[in-house]
């Protein structure tokens, strides 16, 4: 893939038409950059939403990691109950 994905940039540069890609992690951003795009979209909405949405997770689960701070059934709880 990546060597197809080398052969539309060295056609792009030979027209003189600036060329772009999409990546989704940085390692693929890396690997684009060493390819010589000329620009690249990093993220799309969906994958910024899902990231942000694993964060908050992340932060409302207790220290111990057994569970939410937070419940629809219990509410907030600050000590882990719940």
């Amino acid at each position: 893939m990546l060597a197809l994905m080398a052969e539309a940039v060295r056609r792009a540069r030979a027209v003189g038409m600036p060329i772009g890609t999409l990546t989704l992690t940085q390692d693929s951003a890396t690997r684009f950059r060493a390819l010589a795009f000329d620009y690249m979209a990093v993220a799309a909405d969906l994958s910024l939403v899902m990231q942000g949405a694993a964060a908050t997770l992340r932060a409302l689960r207790t220290q111990e990691g057994s569970g939410h701070v937070h419940t629809l059934s219990h509410g907030t709880h600050t000590d882990g109950a719940g």
